[in-house]
């Protein structure tokens, strides 16, 4: 037994030194950890850490370095960086003597290996495609298997040095900085000539002068390509110098030296400083799109948001393009206006205020629609979108919405009834249908033109008005048949010849009357109906009355009566008197 444990006291001895190990080099790499994701409460905005500069170059004055697409190191650059891809072939990271302001680097993709000697309490944030590691038993990061050379002091732990976007946060929002700078040199290129004039008459005695806060010159490029140029400016003169193309593909600044600014590192930023800031009258942006080249060492900010800045020469100042190359050394030496963090801003006709950094809001008002807030009540002055973020703005601003009346769709029912509420164009034309009495709908019609419910009504500059079509109703214009006069008269009773025409023995009697009992048969018309006793009469009709209204059939009944009652009492008078005669013949 003691054999066999004697035999494995070296590996057990060797298993406990690699777990020695093993608990050293775990315990060197919480030195580094995992780099910190990135989220709302400590993006570039958001991060205390960093000491702002502002004006009119906002969050990128922070950067001696911006390319919105790409950044090439090729030689020493003193200067942090700011870009969508880095490609790394040199050095980076202000170490000027003297300095001792935090700066941060940030880089969307990267290529190449990055050696940096920094600030103290320095950051560098890479985007979130890129692979982060350890290296030198977790003493050292590593970005997409490459080492990470970054020297750095301060007090702020290694862990909380390196970061990485998350997939929803970016630290920086590099397409909203280029929207703002593209904005500020199309404002810039506006901005009448002031406080600055020049003489370039000598080709070899070039010289800009400027005074004042804030100086503007416009040099077209043909002019200011040349030699060298040399600018005298007041203690805190910033002079833009607006550069047009005018078309041409290739713009060479030329050497510029300002008083008082010479060629090297910096630690610390001036008051004063050139800033040219390129554009293109030929362009539809206005926006200069070509190439930009150093025919000397400069002085100087480049702002070209859409062009490709080759530095080849030696710049102390920003170049803030859509590509950067840095072919010569690169001193950055930013404009110096600092900013508060935090300022309170009054949103007017909103009752609140925001703090810095805070989100642009989006106002809404009745029949009008919002275009963009204002430093000025008039519309003047810098102006914030909905959505832009507002990180660096003067202490007691106040933000005036600036509003455009809409155009409305209204409803003329047309003597109809309906209830239809004004609503603004663009709109669809309402599915409610009116009324009115005696017609029929017939749809909406629009400056004679006819339009279906649902159609859409654009708007094209001033209210619309649809108006309510109708179609009478098709009334019934056969005539309503009158009721018939009730007849008394029975229908089942055939008419018979009333037997008071004649006599006992059926002997006719003359009468004077030709128009009695010997009128013809084809002058009588005869005449049906009953008594109130039942009986069938038959009225004898002279031969003017050719027909009888129904109506008088009544009346016509009672007449006949009595002519008979008449004729039968003279026939028995006649009788009476005839007898007496023949006897009175007899007894002759």
């Amino acid at each position: 037994m003691e054999n066999k444990l004697r035999g494995k006291i070296p590996f057990i001895a060797a298993v406990s030194a690699l777990s020695m190990l093993v608990s050293a080099n775990v315990a060197l790499a919480a030195e580094v950890g995992n780099p910190i994701i990135v989220d709302k409460t400590n993006m570039f905005t958001a991060d205390e850490t960093v000491d702002l500069l502002g004006g009119d170059l906002g969050e990128a004055a922070n950067f001696g370095l911006v390319g919105f697409d790409s950044i090439h190191l090729n030689a020493h650059t003193n200067s942090n960086i700011a870009t969508e891809h880095a490609y790394i072939g040199a050095a980076f990271g202000n170490h000027a003597n003297g300095v001792d302001e935090p700066e941060v680097s940030y880089m969307d993709k990267v290529d190449g290996n990055i050696n940096v000697s920094l600030p103290a309490d320095s950051k560098i944030v890479f985007g979130q495609s890129n692979t982060i590691g350890q290296t030198d038993n977790g003493n050292s990061w590593t970005v997409n298997g490459n080492k990470l050379e970054m020297q750095t002091g301060g007090s702020l732990p290694k862990s909380e040095r390196v970061l990485k976007d998350s997939k929803t946060v970016k630290y920086l929002d590099l397409e909203a900085m280029e929207k703002s700078m593209t904005s500020l040199s199309a404002k810039w290129s506006k901005t009448p000539e002031a406080n600055a004039t020049h003489d370039f008459s000598d080709m070899n005695k070039r010289h800009i002068d400027a005074n004042g806060d804030v100086a503007h010159i416009n040099i077209d490029a043909k002019e200011l390509q040349g030699n060298r140029v040399t600018a005298t400016l007041g203690e805190k003169t910033r002079l833009v110098v607006n550069v047009d193309a005018e078309g041409a593909d290739n713009i060479t600044l030329p050497q510029l030296d300002v008083d008082g600014i010479n060629h090297a590192e910096y630690a610390k930023w001036t008051d004063k400083g050139v800033i040219y800031n390129l554009t293109d009258s030929k362009a539809k942006d206005g926006q200069y799109h070509g190439n930009v080249g150093t025919a000397g060492a400069s002085s100087s900010v480049i702002l070209a948001p859409e062009a490709n800045v080759d530095a080849s020469q030696n710049v102390e100042g920003q170049i803030i393009a859509k590509n950067v190359t840095i072919g010569g050394e690169f001193h950055r030496n930013s404009v110096n206006v600092p900013v508060t963090r935090h300022v309170e801003v009054k949103l007017d006709g909103q009752n609140k205020t925001e703090t810095t950094p805070f989100v642009v809001p989006q106002p809404a008002k009745d029949h009008y629609r919002f275009i963009v807030w204002t430093t000025n009540p008039d519309g003047t002055g810098d102006s914030y979108k909905p959505g832009d973020t507002v990180t660096i703005i003067p202490k007691n601003t106040t933000l005036y919405p600036q509003w455009e009346a809409k155009h409305l769709l209204r409803y003329n029912t047309n003597g109809g009834n309906g209830d239809f509420e004004d609503s603004d164009l663009p709109s669809d034309v309402s599915d409610t249908i009116p009324s009115r009495d005696g017609y029929e709908f017939d749809g909406w019609m629009i400056n004679g033109i006819k339009v279906d419910s649902g159609n859409t009504v654009e708007d094209n500059g001033s209210d619309v008005t649809v108006v309510a079509q109708w179609t009478p109703v098709k009334q019934d214009v056969t005539p309503t048949k009158p009721e018939t006069p009730k007849d008394d008269t029975d229908k089942n009773d055939t008419p018979s010849k009333d037997d008071s025409d004649k006599s006992d023995n059926d002997t006719k009697v003359p009468s004077d009357d030709k128009s009695d009992v010997n009128t013809s048969t084809s002058d009588k018309t005869a005449d049906t109906g009953k008594t109130d006793t039942g009986k069938k009469t038959v009225g004898a009709k002279n031969n003017t009355q050719a027909v009888q209204q129904d109506g008088q059939g009544l009346a016509t009944t009672g007449v006949a009566v009595g002519v008979i009652a008449v004729a039968v009492i003279v026939l028995a008078a006649a009788g009476v008197i005839l007898s007496v005669a023949k006897r009175h013949e007899g007894s002759r």
